[in-house]
């Protein structure tokens, strides 16, 4: 069964340090972009700037960054537990382990969603004064629902993209434990690599 006690312990496991890191980097983008748009080169040309926060700060922005979080967090876990490695192999316990890092991946990008909004309506608040509400609203309008859908399903992609990644890295560290930090550097060089292609895709097949 994946979903027992081994799901929720390794879902718990790699979710650690993800919620600081989806709070409070994305409220500090969030809380930035606002402050910019008043002061900052946002701040020239409106429109641009309602297209940016609508499809890079809470498009693009979010996915890319737990993406990456995420397979750096997971890197390191499987560097400094090794048991976790070897029972994960020895108990054939990798659907546990797709379907805890993929809730794992889902949550994290949420959290950084939810903190860049709630933290660019702070930001628009304290830099408009009165008319704050207002400017938040003409920004928002700019992101449709569909966007969202868009966003998580490629959350979605990438999520199973790691998987896939250190499901590879499992079983060669279960056979070839000496080659651990060799291991984890390619996995993370390529991991990158692997969500960069995924976001330029992406972005292109959208331009079409």
């Amino acid at each position: 069964m994946p979903f027992g006690p081994a799901f929720l312990n390794l879902t718990q496991t790699l979710l650690l340090g993800c919620g600081w890191f989806a709070i409070l980097l994305g409220g500090s983008l969030g809380l930035a972009f606002a402050i910019a748009t008043q002061s900052g080169v946002l701040a020239i040309d409106p429109e641009w700037s309602r297209q940016l926060f609508a499809h890079f700060m809470l498009g693009r922005l979010p996915t890319l960054l737990v993406a990456c979080f995420v397979l750096l967090r997971v890197n390191f876990q499987f560097a400094t537990d090794a048991e976790l490695v070897q029972g994960l192999f020895e108990r054939n316990k990798f659907g546990a382990y797709v379907l805890a890092c993929i809730l794992a991946t889902m949550l994290a990008w949420s959290w950084f969603f939810l903190s860049v909004l709630v933290s660019s309506w702070l930001g628009f608040m304290h830099s408009f004064s009165g008319f704050g509400q207002i400017f938040w609203e003409s920004y928002l309008v700019e992101f449709q629902f569909s966007q969202l859908l868009h966003a998580a399903f490629r959350m979605f992609v990438l999520s199973l993209s790691l998987c896939l990644v250190t499901l590879f890295e499992i079983k060669f560290l279960s056979t070839q434990p000496d080659q651990l930090h060799q291991m984890m550097s390619r996995t993370t060089i390529f991991g990158v690599l692997m969500i960069l292609g995924i976001e330029l895709l992406d972005f292109f097949w959208s331009l079409n």
